[in-house]
């Protein structure tokens, strides 16, 4: 069973925004903006939604993830098994 949800809904808000989020920032970049900008996107999506603990978990793994993929792009060991440092 799925479900759609009302256009202009809280729910559906999120997912678009969540969404949207993670185009912009799918291909990781080695550079300051990109983290910068994908950090402040984090913030105003948390401080839109007041925190929705599903979407923000969603969030800070989507940006463990990228984590871990600069790690392997630079060539660092350090991303291995999982681990992230959790600052960028």
């Amino acid at each position: 069973m799925t479900k759609e949800f009302a256009k202009g809904s809280k729910e559906r808000n999120m997912f678009n925004d969540l969404w949207e989020l993670c185009k912009n920032f799918w291909i990781v970049e080695d550079n300051d903006r990109y983290w910068t900008d994908l950090i402040h996107a984090a913030d105003e999506f948390e401080k839109k939604y007041d925190g929705d603990k599903l979407f923000c978990s969603w969030i800070a793994s989507f940006i463990s993830q990228k984590e871990l993929e600069f790690h392997k792009l630079k060539g660092d060991t350090y991303g291995e098994d999982g681990k992230t440092s959790g600052t960028m």
